[in-house]
């Protein structure tokens, strides 16, 4: 194909709306304050959180003081720092899990001249072309499992009681075709265990049509590597590159047994 193809268009990102809540109040409000796109003000982190508004204006301020938040007008609107990401990245150079699958979803972005996601149970990144040369796509991204294929194919290979667990949420809807009833959910997840992978049907976003395979290591599926498809769902040809990939991915991590790969 022509080297001057470009796939660096991406459909529009929303806003994360499945956030990770936790018991710690510094942890829930800088979880906040990095999906927003816009700073927030300490009402509407308190509203967002659930936490009491002094509680929250006390913790934000102590952030601020140990550098970790940014505060900017009246009232106070609050934003993280450059530490909150540089934190994250310090994490992911020893994440030997990351840099495999990302070397992985270059390659799978190569072999099928097309932009290749990658994710994980909690967060997404993505690699793109342009010019025939790698470039990442923005990171980060974190929606319910259920409504991305990438989600779907790891949420398909979790434990019966976690799959059941986030069938029940009360999923948003994002386009008029996005599965929010829990019995769809279930069976979904089960279809795409059953196949070895898993085909979006614009649940996300309208027009994107992607299918994505498992990868794992020791313990379990770890990732998923995603890419787009035919509206008709994945090649034969699609499907066994990206399951020979994923399967080399797998074995740099440790895993051993024989991956179940379906070209049919």
């Amino acid at each position: 194909m022509s080297s001057q193809r470009s796939w660096v268009r991406i459909p529009d990102m929303v806003p994360p709306n499945h956030i990770r809540h936790s018991k710690h109040s510094a942890l829930a409000l800088l979880s906040h304050l990095a999906a927003s796109p816009t700073p927030l003000t300490t009402a509407e982190l308190a509203q967002r959180t659930e936490l009491h508004r002094a509680s929250v204006y006390r913790k934000l301020e102590s952030l601020v003081s140990e550098g970790w938040l940014e505060v900017e007008g009246t009232p106070h609107r609050y934003s993280v720092s450059w530490g909150v990401p540089q934190l994250g990245l310090l994490a992911l150079r020893n994440r030997h899990t990351h840099e495999v699958v990302l070397i992985r979803a270059t390659e799978l972005a190569r072999a099928l001249d097309a932009p290749t996601w990658f994710g994980f149970y909690f967060g997404s990144s993505g690699v793109g072309l342009l010019n025939d040369l790698p470039i990442l796509l923005p990171a980060g991204l974190s929606v319910p499992p259920s409504c991305v294929r990438g989600g779907l194919i790891l949420l398909a290979y979790q434990e019966d009681a976690e799959i059941e667990r986030m069938a029940h949420l009360g999923l948003p809807r994002f386009t008029d075709r996005t599965i929010t009833e829990p019995a769809g959910i279930i069976a979904q997840a089960r279809k795409a265990r059953q196949l070895g992978y898993a085909v979006s049907n614009h649940e996300y976003v309208t027009g994107l049509i992607k299918f994505s395979v498992p990868v794992f290591d020791s313990k379990g599926v770890v990732a998923s590597l995603s890419t787009r498809c035919p509206d008709s769902g994945p090649t034969p040809d699609m499907l066994g590159i990206a399951n020979d990939i994923a399967e080399r991915a797998s074995l740099e991590l440790g895993h051993r047994a024989g991956i179940r790969s379906v070209i049919a």
